[in-house]
């Protein structure tokens, strides 16, 4: 029992010491995609909504009647963006990847401006190859979230939602759609 315990041990040593982590937790940059305009600080792991309250550039949805005039928001597309140093020596491992957790459910992830993939749930685990897109020194990484509000229209998207893996997903967006419709006075 003891050798396979420290065979497993050994195995956890030798796989921690080829690792390395760059944590892209902080401060980003949140743009409305359609109005350059509209764009703040936006601090990640976070929130668009709490991002837009802090800078003063929506008001409080729990306040009076404000839930109503601020569904703007959930209708908007939005850009995350920020900029991150890569070592030669990070960029000398056999493998870099990106892990994204938590991340919205409809997202196209771009570093260095090439696509490196998408999400589609937001209880899911991403991980993406990014090593052939990153470069020693400074490098970008954006995050083009979009609203599921007109997604859910599309057949497209009604269809990748269907599985059976993402059926709560579905559910939980179309409430989200059904709410912001009677919020405005129309029923899907």
């Amino acid at each position: 029992m003891k050798r396979i315990l420290f065979s497993f041990f050994a195995s956890v040593l030798a796989v921690a010491a080829f690792a390395a982590e760059l944590d892209l937790a902080g401060t980003w940059k949140l743009v409305k995609a359609d109005d350059a305009k509209v764009s703040c600080p936006i601090v990640v792991p976070g929130g668009v909504h709490t991002a837009l309250l802090k800078a003063g550039l929506m008001k409080d949805a729990f306040w009076g009647q404000n839930e109503k005039d601020m569904q703007w928001v959930g209708k908007s597309d939005w850009n995350i963006s920020r900029e991150f140093e890569v070592s030669k020596d990070l960029l000398a491992k056999k493998e870099i990847v990106l892990r994204l957790e938590d991340c919205d459910a409809f997202a196209t992830i771009f570093v260095n401006g090439q696509k490196v993939g998408e999400t589609t749930d937001r209880f899911q685990r991403y991980t993406f190859d990014v090593k052939p897109f990153l470069k020693a020194g400074t490098n970008t990484i954006e995050g083009r979230f979009r609203s599921p509000v007109p997604s859910l229209s599309s057949p497209r998207t009604r269809s990748r939602l269907s599985s059976s893996r993402s059926r709560s997903a579905l559910r939980i967006l179309q409430n989200y759609a059904n709410d912001v419709s009677r919020l405005n006075g129309n029923h899907l």
